[in-house]
């Protein structure tokens, strides 16, 4: 796994390495995929959007998690995976780093008017995400 390249945060980079400033960047996110009930993750725009249209902005890790959850809708994804995948390694820092990566994004989903998150942990397995969530 090749690891990614520092970016300044609000960057968008390109499949062939340009990095854009976000905000150069046009929003296309269709109208009728924010009002039937599913969550959009906006890979383009780095936001996750609610069942109701609430925008949620991402950190690149945040992105990366959520992605990666929803390669196995509804299924857990093992917390040694998501540990290699964000951080290359399984210790007691990175351990910590995803329990309070997970704590924050749970908290922007309830900061955004929505009532609980839809990442579930699985005791002794890891996350899934249990709505379903649509890539953009």
């Amino acid at each position: 796994m090749l690891k990614s390249p520092k970016y300044p945060r609000n960057t968008l980079v390109t499949s062939t390495g340009l990095s854009i400033p976000q905000q150069n960047v046009t929003r296309f996110v269709s109208q009728t995929s924010l009002h039937d009930g599913h969550w959009t993750l906006n890979l383009c725009t780095w936001e996750l959007v609610g069942p109701s249209s609430q925008v949620i902005a991402l950190t690149h890790n945040e992105l990366r998690f959520l992605r990666l959850l929803s390669q196995t809708p509804s299924m857990p994804v093992q917390r040694e995976a998501i540990l290699f995948e964000l951080f290359n390694r399984n210790d007691i820092y990175t351990n910590r780093s995803l329990d309070s990566l997970v704590r924050r994004l749970r908290l922007k989903i309830q900061g955004a008017g929505l009532n609980a998150a839809p990442i579930k942990t699985a005791h002794s397995v890891g996350y899934a995400f249990s709505a379903p969530l649509q890539i953009l």
